[in-house]
């Protein structure tokens, strides 16, 4: 699948209506330090299966992550994709 690069998410990502993950604070930090968090069941309702989605904090988009579906061994998980050069 393509990815939208981190300006593009910022540009559009108040139009997005699915894929979209809202950030709590810690996990905003985490997001921009490019390490991976757990995500609750309410976060990842607009969420359909493992692939890129568009996070939020505050209702403002602020780049791009990937979602990782639950498994039997793990809960669902963001990988940060915010690009080192904007840290």
């Amino acid at each position: 699948y393509p990815k939208l690069s981190t300006a593009a998410a910022m540009l559009f990502g108040k139009s997005a209506t699915k894929n979209k993950i809202e950030l709590s604070a810690s996990q905003r930090d985490l997001y921009f330090n490019k390490q991976d968090f757990e995500l609750s069941t309410e976060q990842i309702t607009s969420c359909r299966k493992t692939g890129y989605v568009l996070c939020f904090y505050l209702g403002y988009p602020i780049g791009v992550g990937l979602y990782f579906e639950a498994n039997e061994n793990r809960p669902p998980m963001l990988r940060s994709l915010f690009p080192k050069y904007l840290r």
